[in-house]
This record gives structure tokens, sequence and C-alpha cells, in this order.
């Protein structure tokens, strides 16, 4: 995963658990196009950490939209 729910937390201040960070990393590999082997640049697995973290507590509160 590109996040724990550790450092989402640290992030976003929702606590997320790792089945949602997986859940929301999904939805985020599926918009960008690729899956987390496929992305080796640091600035953009950063990137995708916060795009990562931010999903999954928008997910927590809107799990009836998926």
């Amino acid at each position: 995963m590109f996040i724990t729910p550790d450092q989402a937390k640290k992030l976003t201040n929702v606590e997320v658990p790792s089945d949602l960070i997986y859940r929301a990393q999904m939805v985020i590999e599926s918009f960008v196009g690729k899956i987390e082997s496929e992305i080796k640049d640091g600035k953009d697995k950063l990137i995708m950490s916060r795009a990562v973290a931010y999903q999954a507590a928008y997910m927590k509160d809107n799990e009836g939209s998926f």
C-alpha cells in the first residue's frame, strides 16, 4: 500500500482501517491507470499516498456511495 493507517491519520486526522485504505487505493489506481508496482518515481509515490489517504478518509464517511 502507498500509505499506512497511522500515516493516513497523521495526514487527514481521520482514522481509517487498512482494508479501507486498500479499497481507496484501488479507486485511485483505477483513476490513474497504474498499479503500485508500476509507479517508480518517489514524487509520484508521495502524491499517490496523499491521494489514497484522502480518498480513504472520504470513503469512511460515504461508504454508501460505493
